[in-house]
């Protein structure tokens, strides 16, 4: 099988300006170098602990101060679900004895953190079968699970919602496909659910959940390369999707934004660090996103991380629009493809950057509309192409 490489393209001079404006680095989390943890926010507070470590810590973040606090030790846990209500956060199903038998520990538990008490206290347990990777987003006073894996390698389609003012779980209609580790977000009365996997595949799929109808409908794909494991969340208004990883070889950088009134996506500043991530940690408070921890892969290494990264959105802060009226043939090509480019006279700029935002091609293409692959190699490739106020993305596969 060829290798693949998946690749951002956007413009440097974007890049650099939109990177310095949004992302900025806070205090590394205490907890240590680790992934796929338990992580919410209760009104602007943040609270992460466990991973995949099988750590027991848990730790409040102020962004205020820039500040954690040490708190009640939590049960182990790894690749669960996690997500706040009123004044209380909630973990449910994953790894509850990560570091020694991993996958096979999978469980149905749902555990209440109070941080009032600062206290722990199990709930009612998740109805479906007990299973890690599963996706979770809160609209109104409900939680809504489901998805996910168990020790078999079972992929599920079940879907459930919580109420925990009655402590009670609810069966729903089934997900529009066998899914795992995917990134949701919810933006009004809506839940969204981008990328991951489906069935077998990894996907840049889209669907938004409507709670009224208890029913799917597909919107507009992620632009960036297939991938799972991807971090979400929601900030004014807006979905913000990026990062995660495919095949367990190569970790993204990239992020978007989405937008649920046009459907329509962005391209914004990738994470910052020197290496993408996945199975990182994102949550989101009443005026800025946080990112960090997480792994990426070296060699036949996996390696962990203990950073943490604000995320400001701004109106100031320059972006493309991701168009979706490019076309590219031939789609696999070999060394030349043509773009075909409407509305649009002369010169258009391409570059080409890696996931670490390592820059591998830039090029121009004029009236033949043909552009150069031979230098790359076998692969997927997102190209950006810029021209003016025009921006289009295109992925295409080199043969």
């Amino acid at each position: 099988m060829k290798p693949f490489y998946y690749l951002l393209v956007i413009s440097h001079a974007l890049l650099s300006s939109v990177c310095s404006a949004q992302w900025v680095q806070k205090a590394p989390y205490p907890g240590g170098y680790t992934d796929a943890v338990v992580s919410f926010t209760i009104g602007d507070t943040v609270y992460i602990g466990a991973g995949s470590t099988g750590s027991t810590a848990f730790y409040k973040y102020d962004p205020s101060s820039d500040q954690w606090t040490k708190k009640a030790n939590i049960p182990k846990r790894a690749f669960a679900v996690s997500f706040s209500i009123g004044s209380k956060g909630y973990m449910a199903l994953g790894q509850s004895d990560p570091a020694n038998i991993g996958q096979a520990s999978v469980t149905n538990e749902l555990w209440e953190y109070d941080s009032k008490t600062d206290q722990w206290t199990k709930k009612t347990n998740f109805p479906g079968n007990a299973r890690d990777a599963a996706f979770v987003f809160v609209i109104g006073n409900k939680a809504y699970v489901g998805g996910g894996t168990d020790a078999a390698n079972n992929v599920y389609r079940d879907f459930y919602s919580y109420d925990p003012s009655v402590d009670k779980w609810d069966t729903l209609h089934f997900l529009p496909d066998y899914l795992y580790f995917n990134a949701p977000f919810v933006i009004g009365n809506f839940g969204y659910l981008a990328t991951g996997v489906a069935s077998s595949n990894e996907t840049s799929s889209l669907w938004q959940y409507d709670p009224s109808s208890d029913s799917w409908n597909p919107m507009s794909d992620f632009p960036g390369a297939p991938r799972e494991s991807a971090e979400s969340f929601a900030l004014n208004g807006k979905g913000y999707v990026g990062m995660g990883h495919t095949q367990y070889t190569t970790v993204f950088s990239d992020f978007y934004s989405y937008d649920p009134a046009a459907d329509q996506w962005t391209s914004i500043a990738p994470f910052p660090a020197a290496h993408g991530r996945a199975w990182a940690a994102a949550v989101a408070t009443s005026t800025s996103a946080f990112v960090g921890l997480g792994s990426y892969f070296s060699g036949n290494s996996i390696i962990a991380n203990n950073d943490f990264w604000k995320f400001s959105s701004s109106s100031s802060v320059s972006s493309s629009l991701v168009a979706h009226e490019l076309a590219v043939y031939p789609n696999p090509g070999i060394d030349f493809v043509t773009l075909d480019i409407p509305k649009i006279e002369g010169a258009a700029a391409i570059t080409v950057r890696n996931s670490i935002g390592a820059i591998c091609l830039t090029a121009q293409i004029n009236s033949d509309r043909k552009l150069d692959l031979t230098s790359l190699p076998a692969g997927i490739y997102n190209l950006e192409i810029s021209s003016g106020n025009f921006r289009a993305t295109k992925q295409v596969v080199k043969e």
